[in-house]
């Protein structure tokens, strides 16, 4: 039996379904396997907009071209569920819950906050009390085939080796609801790091304990899957190469420095690049979806790290890789300012009765590149067998769920454009020139100013060095006063 005759007639509930997988998530199920049911998903009002309209929303993105010119009615099985993750029961009226209680086969959990700094209560609500809320509707449904909860490799952040299996957890998830639920939160905020230690942060702790949730509540008594993806980027191939559409994680640090907004950041030379590109992740994750189904039952929760490098570089060359692109084919509206030139920057805005940014966005990405500190100075290693073994098996009788592995020199280059290129149309919702003479032309002048700024700034301190502060006078009575001593 084929993927996509496995999925044939299941009706799907997806959370996260906005996020940048989610979207990838759909529009993969609905352009491969075209014989599956319905697609639910979980939305919630945000920013003035209804379900209806954030549906809307979501099914104009580019991302749903190819189904639009091929299959436009495949659009009409994905149906908006109004609620929110992190309200009790998912916030779900009665009527919509028991909708999918009667319909839903198979659940893909993929909703989180992805906030590293995120206050432990609200990540505690999202990411733990969210996943069993989830977890007791997949017990729930009459006809259920599998649970698929999507966690991140880096959940067991103490740990620099992380095999396919679940670890001990650091404290109990039921303990941790409690808490979230019934405790000050000022007083939560300040015990925090002790709470969470030894993790770094809210969001590897609240997803660690996550897994655990559903090894608890779903072991020997249905189907489940954990997936854990390591650092998500830019697609690779599909459905747009280079399509990306927020500034999560590297993202925006890489965008920053093709700006020209950060000139500087911390990292070993020589860490490992555990990228990998949304639509393989995707890929990987209905591939371990269809494998557990066929070949394992309920009485283990598996585990599987989607977490294939395809960046076969450490990070200087991969970083002098990307330089050279950046410079070779720079990306618009550039900016060459670290934080001294910013403040000067600013200074003109103010003078010029506009609002001032620039050390506002340095501010920022200097807490991003703190917050990620410890994943850019330790090297993970990350197992993978499970995926690599599914691949192999099944590649050929599914070829439009194969990936590739590895890339050459010449993919990797034409990789690392395709991710400049969809960060800037996608994200950043800026037009290029096609020949790239503009950019280069806005580039050389940044250049020449960065150089006369320079200048300025050597030549201003050495006139307050010499002339404003008397350095030379009173560097001249110190000679004289030590030789009058001899």
């Amino acid at each position: 039996m084929s993927v996509a005759k496995f999925f044939e007639g299941k009706n799907i509930f997806i959370t996260g379904g906005t996020g940048f997988m989610g979207k990838i998530l759909i529009e993969k199920l609905l352009r491969s396997c075209p014989g599956i049911g319905k697609i639910y998903v979980l939305l919630r009002s945000k920013r003035g907009r209804n379900v209806e309209e954030r549906l809307k929303q979501l099914l104009d993105g580019e991302v749903f071209d190819k189904i639009r010119e091929n299959n436009p009615d495949a659009l009409d099985k994905i149906i908006g569920i109004e609620g929110n993750v992190a309200e009790l029961n998912l916030g779900l009226s009665d009527s919509d819950r028991q909708l999918l209680v009667d319909n839903v086969n198979i659940i893909y959990h993929s909703a989180a906050s992805v906030r590293f700094d995120d206050f432990l209560d609200e990540s505690i609500l999202m990411n733990i009390r969210g996943t069993r809320e989830i977890a007791q509707l997949a017990l729930d449904l009459k006809n259920p085939t599998i649970l698929v909860h999507v966690s991140t490799a880096y959940c067991n952040g103490d740990r620099y080796e992380v095999d396919e299996k679940l670890y001990p957890p650091h404290g109990d998830w039921r303990d941790a609801i409690l808490l979230a639920e019934t405790c000050d939160k000022e007083l939560l905020h300040i015990m925090t790091e002790k709470y969470i230690y030894p993790h770094v942060n809210t969001y590897t702790f609240a997803k660690g304990l996550g897994e655990q949730v559903v090894n608890d509540m779903c072991k020997g008594k249905i189907k489940a899957i954990i997936t854990r993806p390591s650092i998500v980027i830019n697609a690779l191939d599909e459905p747009i190469a280079g399509w990306n559409d927020n500034l999560n994680g590297p993202m925006s640090l890489m965008l920053a420095a093709a700006k020209g907004l950060l000139r500087t950041s911390l990292s070993k030379p020589d860490l490992k690049l555990n990228y990998i590109p949304v639509d393989l992740v995707i890929k990987a994750i209905i591939l371990a979806t269809y494998d557990n189904y066929t070949e394992s039952n309920c009485n283990e929760v598996e585990v599987y790290n989607i977490t294939q490098p395809i960046i076969n570089l450490t990070q200087e060359p991969f970083s002098t890789l990307a330089r050279s692109i950046v410079i070779d084919l720079p990306v618009p509206n550039s900016i060459f300012y670290q934080m001294l030139p910013a403040m000067f920057f600013d200074i003109v805005l103010k003078l010029m009765g506009k609002k001032t940014m620039v050390i506002k966005i340095q501010r920022k990405l200097y807490i991003s590149t703190v917050i990620l500190m410890p994943f850019t100075i330790q090297n993970f290693t990350f197992k993978n067998d499970k995926m690599i073994n599914i691949l192999k098996k099944l590649r050929k009788t599914n070829p439009d769920f194969d990936f590739r592995i590895k890339l050459s020199h010449e993919e990797l280059c034409k990789f690392l454009i395709d991710m400049k290129n969809g960060t800037v149309k996608y994200t950043m919702k800026e037009s290029m020139d096609p020949t790239g003479q503009t950019e280069k032309k806005h580039l050389q002048r940044l250049k020449i100013f960065d150089i006369i700024l320079k200048i300025i700034l050597v030549c201003l301190s050495c006139w307050l060095l010499l002339f404003k502060f008397n350095t030379i006078e009173w560097s001249l009575n110190q000679v004289y006063n030590y030789f009058q001593k001899l």
